[in-house]
């Protein structure tokens, strides 16, 4: 159960499915088409590994430290509602909702299938069959699937009856990662999905395609949270969350009008970073972020607000020698105790705690501007 539970997409592991075909398939529209497919058969397909957890189409996935230091990736979901789930398809008392999967190819691009509307079939010339919508469903129907195999028996033979006349109407696209990704935002518009994880999918706003390209190239690589809305203390490899760096620069950054700026924002967004890091080398390793945020405010995600005012600033004066300019944060004192701050930090029984909020992430903003502006003059 291990293996399969998850099924995320690994290329060394998931080949392409070949040849597959899907009979009494309707076309909808476009590169869409919808069938009925039992629930054993979703369950076989996924066992099979043919269904696969493709993370950049859902809801991502998140590093697990193993015990010998390395990380494993685990697919976001949750637990009890794979339960509920596997609960009422036994006691036959789930209503089948639809699921959704799309076909990719290896490289993130349209998969190649072939529709012959004379004979109502849809075959899968090649391609992976991603779960887009339906991972607890599916989840729920393949614990049912296995526990029938181990308990055998008349029992097993019903859990597997159970799975063969509960029929699911499924959505099978073709599109490519985009559009896909664009399509999962659609499905979840009302699910409870973290801020960041919505952002990640937003790719009409070029704001959203900069930080998650800033997540791609430069000092912020692999380093930017996109599933959830704040830092955990044992996260190892985030600095700060997608959902903070595109809130902190709408709140600061004019609107980007074309793309010539979108390019020149990134440009210059990725030379700031690997100038803030050099400056605060701390934020480079999980031992040194510890450390600090036990005294400073240097590695907080709340202190990015501050970081993109700065970046505003010193954008407007990117044709100079900015970087030079930006030096003088050497001198801010940035420890959490200094009073300087006490205006978005408050005294608990654990000792100081940041207040996040709309208006200290502005205030907090605006002191450390002034205090930039403070340094320079001294320097």
């Amino acid at each position: 159960m291990a293996i399969t539970f998850d099924n995320i997409y690994d290329s060394k592991q998931h080949k392409l499915t070949e040849n597959y075909i899907f009979q009494k398939v309707d076309h909808l529209y476009k590169n869409m088409w919808t069938i009925n497919i039992s629930a054993y058969e979703i369950a076989k397909l996924w066992d099979e590994q043919k269904i696969i957890y493709y993370p950049a189409t859902q809801r991502g996935v998140l590093p697990k430290k193993q015990a010998d230091g390395t990380f494993k990736y685990k697919a976001v979901f949750n637990k009890t509602r794979v339960k509920d789930i596997q609960k009422k398809i036994l006691q036959e008392k789930y209503f089948p909702d639809q699921l959704t999967i799309n076909i990719l190819d290896e490289h993130g691009k349209e998969g190649n299938v072939m529709y012959n509307g004379d004979t109502s079939q849809l075959t899968i010339i090649q391609g992976l069959m991603c779960m887009q919508d339906g991972q607890h469903r599916t989840k729920s129907m393949h614990n049912i699937y296995q526990d029938a195999s181990v308990i055998g028996g008349e029992e097993g033979k019903k859990m597997i009856n159970i799975l063969k006349t509960l029929k699911f109407p499924v959505l099978i696209t073709c599109h490519d990662m985009d559009t896909a990704m664009e399509h999962f935002w659609q499905l979840n518009l009302h699910e409870s999905l973290s801020k960041s994880r919505i952002e990640s999918f937003n790719k009409q706003d070029a704001v959203n395609r900069i930080m998650i390209k800033l997540n791609e190239k430069g000092a912020l690589k692999d380093k930017i949270d996109m599933v959830k809305t704040s830092i955990a203390k044992n996260d190892m490899m985030n600095i700060v969350t997608l959902n903070t760096l595109v809130t902190a620069f709408k709140n600061t950054f004019s609107d980007i009008e074309d793309k010539t700026m979108e390019d020149e924002c990134f440009k210059f967004l990725k030379e700031f970073f690997e100038e803030l890091v050099k400056i605060y080398p701390e934020m480079m390793t999980y031992e040194g972020r510890i450390m600090s945020k036990e005294i400073s405010l240097v590695c907080e995600n709340f202190m990015f607000y501050a970081y993109l005012g700065l970046a505003h600033n010193l954008y407007l004066w990117r044709r100079s020698n900015w970087k030079k300019r930006m030096q003088c944060i050497k001198y801010i004192d940035l420890d959490k105790g200094n009073p300087i701050w006490s205006r978005v930090m408050r005294q608990t029984s654990n000792g100081l705690s940041i207040i996040n909020n709309t208006s200290t992430r502005r205030t907090l903003k605006d002191i450390y501007l002034e205090q930039f502006a403070i340094q320079q003059q001294k320097q």
